[in-house]
Order: structure tokens, then C-alpha cells, then sequence
């Protein structure tokens, strides 16, 4: 007997960001959260809740756009390396002002390229 084929999933359609010429990528995440997880088990998901909300309230605040997430991890896009560094700031100040247990936030790595996107 052959099995049954299924269709793969089907593609996601691009962002369209709505910027047009140079723009800035942010990717940003929790350092050390597996081990987090571990610690704090049913206590997690609330703190991941409250991380997600900072998050995408600097994205959202600097005209960004959240081109994927998993779990902890955001991919952003800026109009301009100034926003998304002013994000990832404000997500830095939001994140240190925090009474979590023991939990650190990597700064946000930023990458500005000058090519051209298609």
C-alpha cells in the first residue's frame, strides 16, 4: 500500500514592511532562558507573556515590524538603524526594570546593510 502524500504547508506570503531603500535589522532575545523555564516551570509563561508585551510595545513605538518570532526571539525590521537601536534601548531599560528571577537580556544585535533587498 502507498502511503498518502499531503501537501506541504504552503509558503508564507512576504512582509511588506511598507520601507522602501536602506533598512535595519533587530534581533533580539532572552539570554539564558531555557535554564529559566527549567527553574521557574508553570511560573514561565506569564514572564514570556510580560517579555513578549516589552517587546513588541518598543517594536510598535519605533515604527517597527516583527518579521518572525519564536518562543523568546524577535526579527525586526526598522526604517532606519536610529529606530532600531532606540528600540532594542528601550527594551534594554524595560527589561532591567523588571523583578525577574536572575534573568539577563542580551543586548540586541543590530545589523545596518547597505545592499538591496528582493
Amino acid at each position: 500500500m502507498t502511503p498518502k502524500l499531503t501537501s506541504p504547508p504552503p509558503i508564507a506570503e512576504p512582509v511588506n514592511a511598507g520601507f522602501a531603500g536602506r533598512i535595519s535589522f533587530l534581533y533580539a532575545d532572552m539570554e539564558g532562558s531555557t535554564p529559566l523555564v527549567e527553574q521557574l516551570g508553570d511560573d514561565y509563561p506569564p514572564l514570556l507573556h510580560q517579555y513578549h508585551t516589552i517587546v513588541n510595545a518598543a517594536i510598535s513605538s519605533h515604527d517597527g515590524q516583527t518579521l518572525s518570532t519564536e518562543g523568546d526571539g524577535f526579527f525586526c525590521v526598522f526604517a532606519s538603524p536610529l529606530a532600531a537601536v532606540d528600540a532594542a534601548y528601550q527594551i534594554q531599560i524595560q527589561i532591567e526594570g523588571q523583578t525577574w528571577p536572575r534573568m539577563q537580556h542580551r543586548d540586541a544585535e543590530l545589523v545596518s546593510t547597505p545592499g538591496q533587498l528582493s
